[in-house]
């Protein structure tokens, strides 16, 4: 794929796809998801290492990506190998902080994501309604469905989230 369908494919510059490429320019949480679809991967597939056989994450190793924008941070638990069937993701929402400005799918009909909530109290938007999950409760619903995480307390909210398959 060249610069040129890339551009056409994510409604990205070649300009600024070439700067990314390049290292030059650091590319938000929104664009990389463009990106990823424009390829046809997920979003980990970009992010991803290489692959090995045992796949062991140290806490204090694990990538994290920034979502200024947001104000969010996701720690990327597990590496997304080739063959994984799910990724794990803990993100890290401020007080006021959503995962998006407005419900966002990714993945397809059928697929499954698992969100726990480790600390603090968040809401989540799916299909128009609103669901409040304490530290400790739980929900799964299909991500192809429009959804977004807000966190409605006045800490910061850990959010642990599988993704069955891989679709972030």
């Amino acid at each position: 794929m060249t610069l040129k369908d890339l551009s056409e494919a994510t409604g990205l510059s070649q300009a600024f796809l070439s700067e990314v490429e390049n290292g030059k320019a650091n590319p938000t949480i929104d664009t990389l998801r463009r990106l990823a679809r424009g390829l046809g991967v997920s979003l980990f597939d970009i992010l991803s290492e290489e692959e090995s056989f045992v796949d062991i994450v140290r806490a204090r190793e694990r990538r994290v990506v920034n979502s200024s924008e947001y104000n969010v941070d996701y720690e990327l638990v597990s590496t997304l190998l080739p063959s994984a069937k799910s990724q794990v993701v803990m993100a890290w929402l401020y007080p006021g902080a959503s995962t998006s400005d407005q419900p966002q799918s990714h993945g397809a009909p059928g697929d499954e994501e698992i969100a726990i909530v480790i600390t603090g109290s968040i809401t989540i938007t799916l299909n128009e309604k609103t669901y409040t999950l304490n530290e400790g409760d739980s929900i799964r619903f299909n991500p192809y469905v429009p959804h977004h995480y807000t966190n409605v307390g006045s800490t910061r909210a850990g959010l642990l989230t599988v993704m069955t398959p891989p679709s972030f």
